[in-house]
């Protein structure tokens, strides 16, 4: 694919260098640069791909997204989000078959690119946003980069224009396998929540619109201002993360002292169910069921709960299913000291469970 086109996806601000480049694949670490990639510079919370672009060309990349011009001998193309970038690069050269159509001799309609000849060669979705549940159409996203905002640094954020919601997004990686849990954060916004932007003191813009459709705040438009106070931390589920048995579910707040495995056992729900992945519209959540929990230990400290499942088999149930979804929902009221709202609740998105050390 020529360069061009991924110019025209993305959108950036700025172009330097050649736009007739060929480009053989789209990476965002430098060990995995083929030769001739579209190489995105993402800063993270702990390391920053912009210092990793040299490494980055000298294994074969043949252009760079960046946040900032570099000294370096190759196109750039300059933007003011390499998440966002890098999403809609993937998108239009790997993401969706109707991309394909810019292959040599393609059609839309070619049979070398309907959807059962090219759906195994997409990457897996990392998150899923159960449809109804949490999400109906997300924005954008936004990463929480600066410790200005509650326990929560590293996460990404994103809302919903439907649900008028903001989410929490912690991703984990196992092995090469990248998968993760959704939180809800926020509810009863004034609009669709299409755009959060972090300002330079750490506090949090939510833009919102209703697009000429229903949101659930029920406002054309809005624009919110959030500001935490820098210690006010209420109940709230930090991560859902997988483990070799089952999950381990992290809070920011310890259980009280009286939560006894019985008592959190009567409030602790577990189910679990896939979907249907094909190319047309939404899919019923199947082969849904309640998991049984065969065992929950209290940390020491409190602050996290680790959930033994009975069975962590995953059954194939449809040959396009998704990865599962696994909820878990805390009936929380009764389970700390203070300030819990009536229910917790994760989703996260499995792949595959860790192997026991």
């Amino acid at each position: 694919m020529e360069l061009s086109t991924l110019i025209e996806a993305i959108g950036p601000r700025s172009v330097r260098g050649r736009a007739d480049t060929d480009i053989t694949a789209v990476t965002y670490r430098a060990e995995a640069v083929v030769p001739g990639a579209l190489h995105v510079c993402v800063p993270g919370f702990t390391a920053d791909g912009h210092d990793f672009a040299g490494t980055a060309v000298a294994n074969g990349a043949a252009a760079l997204v960046v946040e900032r011009e570099l000294g370096l001998d190759v196109p750039q193309l300059v933007v003011a989000s390499s998440r966002a970038a890098m999403a809609a690069a993937a998108d239009a050269f790997y993401g969706h078959p109707a991309g394909l159509v810019d292959l040599p001799g393609m059609t839309p309609d070619s049979p070398e690119i309907k959807y059962d000849k090219v759906a195994d060669r997409r990457a897996k979705p990392v998150v899923l946003f159960p449809y109804g549940r949490v999400a109906n159409s997300p924005g954008n996203p936004a990463w929480i980069t600066q410790k200005k905002f509650g326990p929560f640094a590293g996460q990404m954020l994103i809302g919903d224009q439907t649900q008028s919601n903001l989410l929490r997004v912690a991703l984990q990686k196992i092995g090469d396998v990248e998968q993760g849990s959704v939180m809800p954060f926020f509810e009863g916004l004034e609009s669709g929540v299409m755009r959060p932007v972090f300002l330079p003191d750490g506090s949090l813009l939510l833009g919102q619109t209703g697009r000429g459709w229903q949101a659930k705040g029920g406002k054309v438009a809005a624009l919110q201002h959030v500001v935490w106070d820098g210690k006010t931390v209420a109940p709230q589920i930090v991560a859902m993360l997988a483990t070799p048995q089952g999950f381990r579910i992290d809070l920011t707040q310890p259980l009280g002292d009286g939560v006894s495995e019985s008592i959190l056992r009567s409030a602790l729900s577990l189910e679990s169910w896939t979907y249907r992945d094909a190319p047309d519209y939404g899919s019923p959540e199947l082969d849904m069921h309640d998991e049984t929990v065969k065992s929950l230990v209290i940390s020491a400290d409190r602050k996290s709960i680790d959930v033994t499942l009975a069975s962590i088999e995953q059954k194939v149930v449809h040959p396009r299913q998704t990865a599962r979804v696994y909820h878990a929902k805390l009936a929380s009221q009764t389970l700390f000291d203070a300030n819990a709202q009536a229910e917790l609740n994760a989703y996260y998105t499995l792949h595959v469970f860790p192997a026991a050390k």
